[in-house]
């Protein structure tokens, strides 16, 4: 990624090679290059995986060794991995005496909100990847893991599971690491979107500005993972690698970024399922009531007053795109309503470059969108 008014010594870009999204990273010093990597991302909203393909005889040989011997340790190092060379560091702090993991880059500046980035149910901080490359340089970034979620501890039964209760220690988040010194910019998406609703209807005055990507609302068009959500159903969390990919390309439009292999999908079935009975409490907690889940998202968008985001993907499988009219017209200060063609339910997956001019739409800043150099 180039930013062409400044010298960088050092240097990341993306490029598309055989339906492939490829990150280029590398450092270069008076015009010549020292080292590089290619790393294969291939990231999905529920597997939050990425994969590195290191271009070294000894790295190749050793990361296979390493996924015999300990494929669960790889996942979580490649996991880390690729939000790192993207310029993310790893931190973590204690609210209300939860183990609570966050991604940062950057500073926070006046007169240009941070960005807070809330992810969607049984995902993590990981799922944000695609999306960071086409970011602002100098964009101040915080990718979150919600309690029981990513590298956050599981909460014990004092926390409340409510999307109230999430937005609530959203809010504890935010004020133990001061971000709400200066207004920032919220986004969240499905599951994420609905906590972002319920923050910004309860913390307007936090928030310059409030992105939310198809909640769970309900309207006149009812899809298939509805109708399971209302029998009780967890389609999210499957039980073999068959279904998890399934599950997985059923969220996105873009199928082909995903891998065949078995392998990989059972690996990332065993590192999610030590997490599966929090996902479960929290999903009959969320769900025991689909109607009365949409009303109190509804409820809360009413009483926002931020200049406010919708979008969706035109392709969703999981929430209807019909729903975000639905939306639209509970909010008092809709300043963008945009509809991505093309997408499914993870925009940040299927849509990341459309994704973030939308985002900098919203926030006038258009013209701070790098150029990545394509290769």
């Amino acid at each position: 990624m180039v930013l062409e008014s400044q010298p960088y010594n050092s240097y990341l870009y993306c490029m598309t090679y055989n339906n492939t999204r490829v990150i280029h990273v590398g450092s270069m010093s008076e015009g010549s290059v020292e080292m590089d990597f290619d790393v294969l991302s291939c990231v999905s909203s529920n597997a939050s995986i990425v994969v590195p393909v290191v271009l070294t005889t000894t790295v190749i040989a050793a990361a296979v060794f390493v996924w015999i011997a300990k494929p669960i340790a790889t996942v979580n190092f490649l996991q880390n991995f690729g939000l790192s060379i993207l310029g993310m560091q790893h931190k973590q702090v204690d609210v209300n005496g939860l183990k609570t993991s966050y991604a940062l880059r950057g500073k926070q500046q006046k007169g240009i909100p941070s960005m807070l980035f809330i992810h969607s149910f049984s995902a993590s901080k990981d799922m944000w990847v695609p999306l960071i490359p086409w970011l602002p340089l100098d964009q101040h970034i915080i990718l979150l893991d919600l309690p029981g979620h990513g590298s956050t501890d599981i909460p014990d039964d004092s926390l409340d599971l409510t999307t109230p209760g999430m937005a609530g220690f959203v809010k504890k988040f935010v004020d133990t690491i001061n971000l709400n010194k200066e207004a920032f910019h919220l986004i969240g998406i499905s599951f994420g979107g609905a906590v972002a609703s319920v923050y910004a209807g309860s913390y307007s005055k936090d928030l310059a500005f409030v992105t939310i990507c198809c909640p769970a609302i309900l309207g006149a068009e009812e899809t298939g993972f509805v109708k399971e959500c209302r029998m009780g159903q967890i389609s999210l969390l499957a039980e073999d690698p068959q279904s998890l990919a399934k599950t997985i390309r059923r969220s996105c439009y873009s199928k082909q970024y995903f891998p065949e292999y078995t392998q990989i999908w059972k690996t990332i079935l065993e590192h999610r399922r030590r997490r599966y009975p929090f996902y479960h409490k929290l999903f009959k907690t969320l769900f025991v009531s689909m109607d009365a889940l949409s009303n109190e998202i509804l409820d809360f968008a009413s009483r926002i007053t931020t200049p406010t985001q919708v979008m969706w993907g035109e392709e969703d499988e999981l929430l209807h795109v019909s729903n975000a009219e639905v939306l639209r017209k509970r909010l008092s200060n809709c300043h963008r309503f945009d509809i991505l063609v093309k997408c499914g339910h993870i925009p940040c997956i299927d849509a990341p470059s459309k994704m973030v001019d939308n985002l900098l739409a919203l926030r006038g800043e258009a013209k701070r969108k790098p150029k990545l150099i394509f290769v």
